[in-house]
């Protein structure tokens, strides 16, 4: 499994324990529900900075977002 994937797969997840809805998590994030449906998908890659804004709305690292480590920080 390769990082585009791993990252759609827990964001996926990410969403789904979250009270948030993919529409809800776009406006949070300040793009479109489109963009985040692409993330999952793995249709598209977010930049750096989405990256870092994703881990932060969530409260997980980087690390565990692209696949290096297994386990949430919470």
């Amino acid at each position: 499994m390769n990082n585009v994937d791993t990252l759609g797969i827990r964001l996926r997840s990410l969403i789904f324990h979250s009270d948030y809805n993919i529409k809800q998590t776009a406006e949070l994030l300040h793009v479109r529900p489109d963009t985040i449906s692409g993330y999952i998908r793995g249709k598209h890659f977010p930049d750096l900075y989405m990256v870092n804004s994703i881990c932060n709305l969530f409260k997980v690292s980087s690390d565990y977002l692209l696949g290096r480590e297994s386990v949430e920080e919470n």
